[in-house]
């Protein structure tokens, strides 16, 4: 098993309060994940979810539905 690691992904986005963080990698078994945080900016209110993928395009698919809903939450990606 090799890591593709120039196939991970990281988006970063920010409201004026929060953050959410998607990441698309690999984990130590060399399955696709999808690993989302998110938070406020403000305190130390926040979580995390791993999503495990079939796929590198399955985990590519989800973090597109994932920057959807970002944005339409009023979130801009940043990084």
């Amino acid at each position: 098993m090799q890591y593709q690691k120039e196939k991970w992904v990281f988006n970063l986005w920010k409201s004026d309060t929060r953050l959410y963080v998607g990441e698309v990698k690999q984990d130590l078994f060399g399955q696709w994940i999808l690993h989302l945080t998110w938070g406020g900016l403000h305190n130390r209110l926040g979580n995390t979810k791993t999503v495990v993928a079939d796929t590198y395009d399955d985990a590519t698919t989800l973090m597109e539905k994932v920057s959807k809903r970002r944005i339409a939450h009023g979130y801009r990606l940043v990084g």
